[in-house]
Order: C-alpha cells, then structure tokens, then sequence
C-alpha cells in the first residue's frame, strides 16, 4: 500500500544529557512538545504503587515560576491542551499548541523539572485527588476492573505487576517525603527526551531548548529495575465478578517486546496476530466465531510493542449467551489459537493484515500528537526512534512462517493468563482491591447457575421533580460507592448566540474563571482539594457541566462551590481577553482535523441562515465582538432555573437530592426559558469537496431524517440505522472495509435533534468517488429491503448490551437520565425504549425508514487531498 512519507526525524543531546528528538511537519500552524521521563509505575517500591503517579499530578503545581494553580491558567492563556500520562516505564507530559508559544510551554517544563516545590498542601489536595481518580476510573468502571485484575495476574513475575493508578491501600499510606525522595530521585534531565513534532525547525527550536534546559545539571540516577526475559511460565486462571460485566474473558499471553525479542521479527509478527486473529470482521475470530458458528459476540486483541521488559499479547472475548458460556467461548478462541500455531496464514489473509496495520499506522501520522507519542514510546522502551521510518518495511517483511512459528512459540497454555468475566456478583461480597503485595490466588468458581440465554437488563428506578423555581430535576439511588454524579443541562447551546456566535461558549467556558467571592486560582484550589472533578461542555442545544465528587464531609462544599461557579460567575475583562486567545486557537486546532471541518462545512452548508449553521464554537468576528456585559446579560437569561435540568446518580436519599436541587434552583437567575429554535430548513442535494493537506479524505453524508425519540418508530429506526453502519457487521462496513478494504472504520447513525441521518467514513483520497458511490449504492438497496431477521436480532444485542453496560456506571447513567430529561422523555423512558426495542421486526424497521428517509436529498462533504480518483479495488473476500 502507499503511504505518506515522513521527514526525517532529528536529533541533539544537551551537555547535561537530555536528548531532544524534532520531527518537521509543516501541514498546519501546530507543534506537540512532550517531555518524556525515563521512570514509571514499574520501579515503584513495593508498598508505594501510586508515587509515580501522584508526583505527575504534582509536578505543576509550584515551581520557582509558577505558583500552584497557574500552569494550567497559563496552558489556556497559550492556547494550548496540557496533559500528564503515566504509564509502567516513563511519565509524559505533552502539549500542543501554536509554534509562536513553544517557547512559554517549554520554560515551563523546565522549570518544573529544576524547581517543583511539591509543598504539603498541594501534596495533601493532590493526593485526594488521585484517590478519587482510582475510584472512578477503575474502581466504579466494572471492565476497567477486569482490566487491572487481569493485567496484575498475568504480570505477577514482573514489576509490571503494579497499576500505574496504584492501589487504594498503597495511596492511604504515601507521605511528602516519598513524593520528595522519587522527584529528586528520577526528575534529571539525563534521565528524559524531549520529543516535539509540528511547524517548526531545528534552527529555530534548539536555542529555545538550549536557553530553559541547558542550566540544569544532570543528576546522578538509582541502580533501575532491568527488565530480563523470564524462561519459566505457569498457566494461571482467575474470575472476575461484578455487576455490569458480560460474560466473557481476557486471555493474555506473556510474550517479548520489540526491546525484547531474540530478533526484531517476532515482535512484528505479534503485532500482525491480532489482526489475523480478532480484528476486523476478515478476522478469524469475526468469520468463524462471531458470525459462523456464533460462540461470541465480538472479539478484539491488542499487542504492546513498545515496552522496556516483555509485553503481552491479549485477546479480550465477549460469549454469545444464546449459544456458549464464557468457558466454551473462551475454549474456541484458543482452539483459534492453536491452527494458527499449527498451520501458517495464506499470503492474501496475511497482506489483508498487513494493509489493516499499516493504514492505521498512516492515519496515526494526520495527528502530531500521536506521532510524538510513537517516537517518545520508543524513547522510554530502550529502542532508536529511528526504528519508526524502518516500520513499514519491517511490517512488509513479515512471511506466513515468520508468524506461525511466532504464535507457535509464545501463544502457549503456560504462557496464558485467563480472567473470565461474570455477569453477576457472588451474593457474598464486592470482589476487594489487592494491595501491591497481596498474593495473587487463582478465583475459580463456576459459571452453571446462570441464565445465559437471557439479556437482563434491569432499568433503574428513575425519581423525577420540579422546583417551584421551575428547574426538572432527575435521582437514580445508586449507595455502593460514596460518591455522586451530577449534571447540569442548561437549554444555552450555540443555536442561542444571535449576531455574536461564540457567546454561549464563551459564557460557559467563563463560569470557572472566577466567581464574585473567588478568583480563578482560588475556586481552582478549592475545588480540587475536595477530589471534585468537573467539565464542561458546549453543544448546539445545551450548556453541560459534569460533576463528580465524593459523598460524606466534602459534598456540601463542592455543592456551594458549584454553585459560586454557575450563579455568580464574575465574568471580568481580565479573564475574557485570555479565554478569547484560548477559544479561538481551539478552533484552529480543529480545524486541523478533517474529520471536525467536514462537520462545520456540512451543516453550514445544510442550514444557511439557521442558528444550526454557525460554528459550536462561534466565529473570529463574533468571538472578537464579545464583551463582558453581553456574557452576563446571556448568563441572566440563558441560565435562570426554568432553563435548567439537573439529574443525579450516586449515593444519595431523595431527601439529600431534594436539597442539593433546591440549593442550585434557588441561587439562579429566575422566570426565563429558551424558547424552541425555529423550524430546520430541508436542505437540497449538494457536494463540497475541501482540499486539505493529509493522507486521507474525512467524508461525511448527510440525509434529511425528521425523527424524535418520542416517536412510536424511533426505537425502528434506532435499529435499522445500526444495521446500516453501526459496528464490524453492518453493510456498510461489510461493503466499505471486509469487501473492498477502503476504511478502517465507518459509521452511521442518527442525531434526531438535527432532523438527520449522518454516515461518516475516512477514505484514501484516490477513492472518494468509489467509495462514495458503494455507499450510496448500499444505502439506496438497504431501504428497499429493509433489515434481515437476523441482521436485526444482532443489532438489538449489541445495543442492548450496551445499554446494559451504561446503566451500570453511574457517570453515564447521569448523562442517560440527563438525555432524557432535555428531551423531555418520561422517567420511565429507559424501561419502555427496552420493551419499544424489543418489540421491533424487520418489516417494522423497513417501512420506517421508507417513511422517514429519501437516500438521493444527501448532502456530501469531504476534507482531503485532491489526487485522481480510481475505481473500487477488487474484493478482499470471497463467498467460498
């Protein structure tokens, strides 16, 4: 296949050690920086997992510069999108911003490697934080459990055993002085790699690197876990019990990365198996398992190549309940395994996988972030960045033998970890969190007992009200975990901007830049030493602020704080000037993604004057005009009690929730309510083709589709556009990616506030016109015949599975209710969309959408180069 062609990627050390990679791309006014440090959760000492972790939450929180609270301030004032990873062999600190503040972003990182003051009270708030972090991403999240139960048992050998989240009873016990003793420890700039990738040169980025980290004098290290191959494995099995989980399994094999492995080509062959095996519906798993003899209901497999010590290879395996238990599907998986140990892949299966890689790898380079990440991955792991330009070749090379004999030696029974997932608890307990030195003891218990033909899904009991001051408030009783998710929906969504588009978002992205009793580091401050996690987010419809926090002491805080942010923001000069700068380098930054300035083009295309057509986000114009008395004058109106929707979802009594309902409604401007945006025009058939630098085309295609969630076809509908082209066995991607190989994804859906049907599809630019033709052809064919028994009964599991799986975390159950209260759905309108859902035949499905849908009245555009088109490749499949 062709690919794009990378610059060559460039490299100095500074005197004291640093090593700072440059990779050019000048497709857009943007530069990723990520400073890499050489040390993860995997030399954590036993006892302290967490640390690495913690001290990443801390390092920009005080320095010689900045003092805590400010960095991120001053991150929005650049424009720029700071973040933290830590992963088991290094802690990242990236960013991407305008080239002309790089040099800002990197003062500050060197600042904070020389300087970080890493003080009691910030370590005390910011331990908080990370505990609540662990609690609701993994400890609220029933598969991210699975996920770190199985990761710890298949590691148990190595140091990689340790969660880079660390463990509850570890984090209870870590002190300043630990935080102290690992920072001047492992934060030595010959101990990190810069890696910055963008619009910007060697000449001019060296003095900037030079000036900020040159000074800094190199530090002497500790003795560092070397990672050594193990030669004696064990099978080991456990089960996971929890409420939300699926029947299934996590299989993981431990095998060699590519800083491991006797030869470089076994470690491409592991990364080739998981698209043979379980990836794409050309996988064997998809051909033979899901859709052949039916034992799953999907299969996926991951492999991590880059990694200081041995990785593993994983297959993560859902059971169709109808036809196997976990057990025998997980058996049929491995019997999968087992002929690809024996027998070698034909040469076509194999370049199938081949193109599936290496198209992935070729959209991972649209985005200048993920390519700082490969080369920083590469850094940390041991190996030569350089590897990267050798990646395609290498993954070319890559012979049928060369992957059997692969699978043949690592894909064995004593390399293979099994975590079977249950869909119900035991009735004792709630499985604990091991601590870092607790004994990995196999859990087997039995699967016989359960209903597995039967897809359970029990609606919560959803509890509705109203304010006197009219705000719709909505209560899920949910007491397992001491927390509660909160949402707030205000109707104040772009459509209300009038002649200043940018208003609404400006307005909500204002609320936590200070408030008439705080300014912005204070309410900052405060907030977080609560372990309050909040966003905020804007669309068309809706202002939406998410809300998490933990129940006990804290909550009645982070109510009055929430509450200071949404009714009595300051919304000051001082703030808007900066926040301005940072909205509009957003959108340039999303105008940078194809797949984002299809979206804009489309609907201001599809709806000319209407409030509809204006960017989410406002415009240059209307962003500079803004003024502070028009963000008030738009906060005294856009949110007034009458205009808001609350729900929540946690470890509340309705009389708690009464209250916290009663506190917001009450402090909130009063007696105003959005009125409904005018009538959407019915658009005519148009195409737009945008020229935009890259290696692909973003398509998206629009169809008119009036339809409400209310209306008795709805749920008709729901189903039959998932058949079209929501997941690996819709038409769609049958026709788009296993036929004809010309998407790595594609997706079709409905967005019923906007009266449309939306197919979305990325797309090498000399096949736009094939492509495009294939899915009208598809589509125009699908809405004569409708939906088959069968393609029907698929779609209805997955969505119920998925369904099943939201109500059983309380964040998106939140969101759910929230939904339904904007739409102004019943409280029971989760149970009835069940029963609605199941109700639905293909002839039902099929007379929606002739009803509801007119394939030819489309609107098309796609992003991308413009190159000479050619006709559909041949099929990748045959029927035999």
């Amino acid at each position: 296949m062709s690919t794009a062609r990378s610059t060559a990627l460039q490299r100095f050390t500074l005197d004291n050690g640093l090593v700072i990679y440059l990779r050019e791309d000048h497709r857009a006014p943007l530069v990723a920086a990520q400073l890499w440090y050489h040390v993860g959760a995997s030399q954590e000492p036993t006892g302290q997992s967490g640390l690495c972790h913690l001290v990443e939450h801390l390092m920009f929180e005080g320095s010689s510069k900045l003092a805590s609270g400010q960095y991120d301030k001053v991150m929005a004032q650049l424009g720029g999108d700071p973040n933290a990873i830590t992963t088991p062999d290094a802690t990242c600190f990236p960013v991407t911003l305008a080239p002309s503040r790089l040099e800002a972003a990197l003062e500050i990182l060197a600042d904070s490697m020389a300087s970080a003051t890493l003080g009691p009270p910030v370590f005390a708030r910011e331990l908080e934080v990370v505990k609540a972090e662990r609690r609701e991403n993994i400890d609220n999240m029933p598969l991210a459990q699975a996920h770190e139960r199985a990761w710890i048992l298949a590691n148990s050998h190595t140091p990689y055993a340790t969660p880079t989240a660390g463990h509850l009873a570890d984090l209870q016990h870590l002190h300043q002085t630990d935080v102290r003793r690992w920072y001047q420890d492992w934060y030595h700039p010959n101990n990190a790699s810069l890696v910055v990738v963008g619009d910007i040169d060697m000449q001019t980025l060296r003095p900037l690197v030079e000036r900020h980290f040159a000074t800094i004098p190199a530090g002497r290290l500790p003795e560092r876990w070397i990672p050594a191959p193990n030669r004696r494995f064990k099978h080991r099995c456990q089960t996971i019990a929890l409420a939300g989980l699926l029947p299934g399994a996590i299989m993981a094999f431990n095998t060699p990365s590519l800083a491991t492995a006797t030869n470089p080509t076994q470690a491409q062959a592991l990364r080739l198996i998981p698209q043979l095996l379980a990836n794409g519906s050309s996988s064997r798993l998809s051909l033979r398992k899901v859709r052949g003899e039916a034992v799953l209901l999907r299969a996926q497999a991951r492999y991590q190549h880059l990694q200081r010590g041995d990785s593993l290879l994983t297959v993560e395996l859902y059971a169709n309940p109808a036809n196997a238990t976990a057990q025998v599907a997980t058996d049929a998986v491995m019997q999968e395994i087992e002929l690809l140990r024996q027998t070698a892949p034909t040469v076509d299966e194999l370049n199938r996988a081949k193109t599936r890689l290496l198209a992935s790898l070729v959209f991972d380079r649209d985005n200048i972030a993920v390519q700082a990440n490969a080369i920083g991955k590469h850094a940390v792991s041991g190996l030569d960045p350089n590897l990267l330009d050798q990646e395609r070749q290498s993954i070319e090379s890559i012979t049928p033998e060369d992957v059997r004999a692969t699978a043949h030696e690592y894909l064995t029974h004593e390399r293979l970890t099994i975590t079977y997932m249950q869909a119900a608890p035991p009735p004792s307990a709630v499985a604990p969190t091991p601590s870092s030195n607790a004994e990995q003891n196999p859990n087997l218990s039995s699967l016989q007992g359960l209903d597995l033909n039967e897809i359970d899904i029990t609606p919560p009991l959803v509890q509705a009200w109203q304010t006197p001051e009219g705000t719709r408030a909505r209560l899920v009783e949910a007491h397992e975990l001491p927390m509660v998710d909160l949402v707030l929906s205000f109707n104040a969504g772009s459509r209300l901007d009038g002649d200043k588009p940018g208003l609404a978002a400006l307005t909500l992205f204002m609320l936590d830049e200070g408030t008439l009793s705080l300014d912005a580091v204070q309410f900052a401050e405060q907030i977080e030493r609560l372990g309050v996690v909040y966003s905020k987010d804007i669309t068309r419809h809706q202002a939406v602020i998410t809300v998490r926090c933990l129940t006990g002491d804290v909550l009645d805080e982070a109510v009055r704080l929430i509450i200071d942010m949404v009714a009595r923001p300051s919304l000051n000069a001082a703030e808007l000037t900066p926040l301005k700068t940072q909205l509009l380098e957003s959108s340039k930054l999303r105008q940078s993604f194809a797949v984002l300035r299809a979206r804009e083009a489309a609907f201001s295309q599809a709806f000319g004057s209407h409030p509809f057509a204006t960017p989410v986000r406002g415009t240059p114009t209307g962003i500079a005009a803004i003024s502070t008395e028009d963000l008030r004058e738009f906060h005294r109106q856009a949110y007034s009690a009458n205009n808001l929707n609350i729900s929540l979802v946690g470890d509340l009594s309705r009389e708690q929730a009464e209250a916290i309902v009663r506190r917001v409604s009450a402090a909130l401007p009063q007696h105003w309510a959005a009125t409904a945006p005018p009538a959407l025009p019915m658009f005519e058939a148009a195409t737009l083709n945008l020229e935009q630098a890259g290696t692909s085309d973003a398509v998206l295609m629009l169809l008119p589709m009036s339809a409400r969630p209310a209306d008795p076809d709805y749920p008709a509908l729901v189903l039959a556009c998932d058949v079209l082209g929501g997941g690996s066995e819709s038409r769609l991607f049958k026709a788009l990616r296993q036929t004809h190989g010309l998407t790595y994804a594609v997706n079709a859906g409905l967005a019923p506030a906007d009266n449309l049907l939306y197919i979305e599809w990325e797309v090498a630019g000399e096949f736009l016109d094939a492509s495009t033709q294939l899915v009208t052809d598809v589509l125009q064919t699908y809405v004569a015949e409708g939906p088959s028994e069968a393609e029907l009964a698929l779609a209805r599991r997955a969505l119920l599975g998925e369904l099943r799986r939201t109500v059983a975390t309380n964040g998106s159950l939140a969101t759910l209710i929230a939904s339904h209260s904007h739409q102004g759905l019943p409280s029971d309108a989760l149970a009835t969309y069940i029963e609605r859902l199941s109700a639905v035949t293909p002839e039902m499905a099929r007379v929606a959408l002739t009803l509801r849908l007119a394939p030819l009245r489309r609107l098309l555009v796609s992003v991308g180069p413009m190159v000479d088109q050619q006709g559909l490749p041949a099929p990748a499949l045959t029927d035999q």
